[in-house]
């Protein structure tokens, strides 16, 4: 594994293990507080602690995103079938068939045939209290790509394109595994 993933790795690592530690203080102060002021601060401050380990998630998520697509690219123009095994981890390169989904607001008729085909009708469809699930729409779509079944209905062919993944990833050993860990180099 690269030294700069490493790197990364760790550094996140730490800045969890401190910022948890931090936070079960903060748990406890909040839970002996009595004063509606203060209360109100340690909201707006983990609103906005959230906000920025959510940052940190979607960068993190977008780059693996990246590197599963390249990995998935580099492996079809290779002709390479099977699992990617590594010292650290094994995957298996997936390619998932999607297509966008009608909006309720501006594809009204296709949105309510995609419903009626999903068997969601009257009430249920008339309100927001059933959503369609992406993830599931995509299993769905690519299924029946493999079974050379059409698009359900209110979906569209030239909306269609591949989603790249690799899964499932197994560990076969942690990021640091077998790294020294020196004394001055622990958060606390």
């Amino acid at each position: 594994m690269k030294h700069d993933i490493k790197t990364a790795y760790k550094t996140v690592s730490d800045l969890h293990a401190i910022a948890y530690k931090q936070l079960q203080d903060v748990q406890d102060a909040v839970k002996t507080c009595s004063e509606p002021k203060e209360l109100a601060d340690y909201s707006y401050g983990l609103r906005e602690i959230s906000k920025y380990a959510d940052d940190i998630r979607k960068i993190a998520d977008a780059i693996k995103e990246t590197a599963e697509k390249i990995a998935c690219a580099i492996c079809i123009r290779d002709e390479h079938v099977g699992t990617i095994r590594t010292d650290y981890c094994v995957a298996t390169p997936k390619l998932k068939i999607s297509a966008s989904l009608p909006s309720k607001r501006k594809q009204p008729e296709e949105y309510n045939r995609l419903l009626e085909f999903l068997g969601i009708r009257g009430e249920l469809a008339d309100t927001d209290s059933v959503r369609l699930h992406w993830p599931g729409m995509v299993d769905l779509v690519t299924l029946r790509a493999e079974q050379g079944l059409p698009l359900p209905p209110g979906m569209e062919d030239q909306t269609t394109y591949p989603v790249y993944s690799l899964s499932p990833m197994r560990k076969l050993k942690g990021v640091l595994d077998g790294e020294v860990q020196r004394k001055e180099d622990l958060p606390f």
